[in-house]
């Protein structure tokens, strides 16, 4: 597959405006009264219910009472948001029909009461079951991740749910605050080495600078609440190594009476040896799923060693050196799952000890800005590399990993306006990447006084994140004439001569949601994609837009880019409802088509769609 930046928009900084100040709560005689109620309808007592105003001081919080019901009274006429929380329930909102869906505000006039507010919250989703170890024995105080699987733009991307739980002193283990959805439960395993003599130096404060990010960011990626030292009983000393445990691993099995290290293996749901041929394990909310055991086996380690290289030839200094299971596809984003890293030394030589027999993917990625003749320094530069290595039942040796320049992608904001003023310097506008892939990593660049951006990365996908500025919206993104808003952009070489465009007139569609038998569509979600590809019929990439309708069917999409649109509505209420690719395609057949002009508002009714 070829290497690409997805140039994307991330909806949250196309609505974004500067904030005023807040003002002070003004009073009214309006009236809110409602119910807090689950998932099954059924009345929750004793729920905290929020209210809140955008721009106003303050919220206001009442106690629902045994019958789930609640009230505020004096109010303003404007837009109120409301929120339900309590212990052992996922946090619901007004006009929000599934758990991890959006939501809609209440549109209070000058005086109204309006006394339907019902606001639905969901018991938390439960996994439970045992951890054994390869002798049949329970794993105890063993950490256990689980990954929830979502869509970001049609594409599945697999996420680090942030709570990690542990084995009690029989094996078991228990996640009792999962959002309904679709995960990979997994037992962890990743060793990480370090030359022994370098960690001293850290430890002792000698060589604190080099090694500190590196040891820190990887103490906290895998859990541990304190950096390694030599001689922590966690660890294993290899020779000139310690190899470390971090945070939640389980403890590695005694040596083998040959020295040989044994190590266990990366455990998942139904033994499954690779993320991507996981078995996912899907809960609905309130439902307790048992059973899903983990089984650890240990396998001979073998050791994996060489020596890391600039373009140049020559070494690049201090570097963290990855080794990645071989088909682990860019929907897993999580460094929980890699076989084994370490760190090398200034030489670049490095040595990998605790790698299970197994196909992987050696990568490396480093940032370094090198002064110029004048000892002016240089705009950043990334070095890369991803080279396969296949483990066997030997200790694999002397790989020389040369590492490759990264991507350049570059070009320049422009603003187009009919009333506003562009901002009175071009200077430092921070244009960012979002890494969306495994092995890429999220950079930014700022803009110099002409609004020139250039910025090195790891060939991958990304999500483009033009700075949020007041009184501005994205036009569009485009590259040598062609349009980019929504595409995706072939990186194979340099990327340059892309235009970011902002204007001050933002566009506007808005109409009611109504059934197929014509009554109103409360709480439907609408959904706004970008044309279909022309030659493959698929929906625009990661580009859809999505909003609330109201309580009354009403519904606004503020802030488009101009261009073609499919837009439609539809119900998303079921827990497990996601907009996976199937999803988007039968949207793009059964919405409607508009073109969304520069600075225009159209009205665009929409009937509920049924996806079949």
């Amino acid at each position: 597959m070829k290497p690409a930046v997805f140039v994307l928009l991330a909806t949250s900084l196309l609505a974004a405006q500067a904030t005023p100040p807040p003002t002070p709560r003004a009073q009214g005689t309006g009236l809110i009264v409602g119910q807090v109620v689950d998932g099954a309808g059924t009345p929750v007592s004793e729920a905290i219910v929020t209210l809140s105003s955008e721009g106003v001081e303050g919220a206001r919080r009442v106690m629902a009472d045994g019958s789930g019901r609640f009230f505020f009274t004096e109010l303003a006429g404007r837009e109120y948001w409301l929120l339900a929380e309590k212990s052992g329930y996922l946090v619901g909102r007004i006009s929000q029909p599934r758990p991890d869906g959006p939501a809609a505000p209440i549109h209070l006039r000058e005086g109204e009461r309006r006394l339907d507010a019902r606001i639905v919250i969901w018991k938390h989703a439960v996994i439970t079951g045992v951890v054994l170890d390869d002798a049949g024995e329970p794993v105890v105080r063993g950490g256990v991740i689980a990954l929830r699987r979502t869509y970001v733009g049609g594409r599945p991307t697999v996420v680090f749910y942030r709570q990690t739980t542990m084995t009690d002193d029989r094996g078991r283990y228990r996640f009792a605050s999962l959002v309904p959805g679709d995960y990979l439960v997994a037992v962890p395993v990743t060793l990480t080495t370090t030359p022994a003599a370098m960690l001293r130096d850290y430890m002792e404060g000698q060589d604190r600078t080099a090694l500190k990010g590196l040891v820190t960011a990887t103490a906290q990626v895998y859990g541990a609440s304190e950096t390694s030292r030599p001689g922590d009983p966690r660890n294993l000393h290899v020779g000139e190594h310690v190899v470390a445990t971090f945070g939640i691993m389980p403890t590695p099995p005694a040596a083998r009476d040959d020295g040989r290290l044994i190590v266990y293996r990366t455990a998942m749901f139904q033994n499954a040896l690779s993320p991507s041929r996981a078995t996912l394990v899907t809960v609905s909310a309130g439902q307790e799923r048992t059973g899903v055991d983990l089984d650890l086996t240990a396998a001979p380690a073998m050791r994996v060693s060489g020596r890391v290289v600039g373009p140049d030839g020559v070494p690049p200094g201090l570097i963290f050196v990855r080794l990645v299971p071989a088909g682990q596809d860019d929907s897993f984003t999580n460094r929980e799952l890699e076989a084994a890293n370490g760190t090398a030394e200034p030489s670049g030589a490095f040595t990998l000890h605790g790698v299970p027999p197994g196909a992987y993917t050696l990568k490396v990625a480093i940032t370094r800005a090198t002064p110029d003749a004048g000892g002016r320094p240089a705009p950043a530069e990334v070095l890369w590399a991803a080279e396969p290595v296949v483990v066997g039942d030997r200790d694999v040796a002397d790989l020389e990993i040369t590492l490759r320049r990264g991507l350049n992608v570059s070009g320049r904001v422009e603003f187009h306006g009919a009333t506003t003023s562009p901002p009175a310097t071009m200077a430092k506008l921070p244009v960012g990447l979002s890494a969306q892939a495994t092995g890429s990593r999220s950079t930014s660049a700022a803009t110099d006084e002409q609004g020139v951006f250039s910025v090195s990365v790891v060939p991958g996908s990304y999500l483009l994140e033009p700075p949020v500025l007041a009184g501005w919206w994205i036009r569009s993104i485009t590259r040598r004439g062609q349009s980019l808003t929504h595409r995706l952009l072939e990186a194979t070489d340099a990327q340059d001569d892309i235009v970011v465009s902002y204007t001050d007139r933002p566009s506007r569609v808005s109409g009611l949601v109504r059934t197929p038998r014509g009554t109103p569509a409360g709480m439907a979600l609408v959904v706004a994609l970008p044309e279909p590809d022309a030659g493959t019929g698929a929906p625009g990439m990661s580009g859809e837009r999505t909003t609330r309708a109201s309580q009354t069917g009403a519904y606004e999409l503020a802030h488009l880019p101009p261009g073609n649109y499919v837009i439609s509505a539809v119900d998303d209420s079921t827990s497990h409802f996601q907009l996976d690719p199937a999803t988007l395609s039968r949207l793009s057949r059964a919405g409607i088509r508009v073109t969304i002009g520069d600075g225009l508002s159209r009205a665009l009714d929409l009937k509920l769609s049924e996806l079949r």
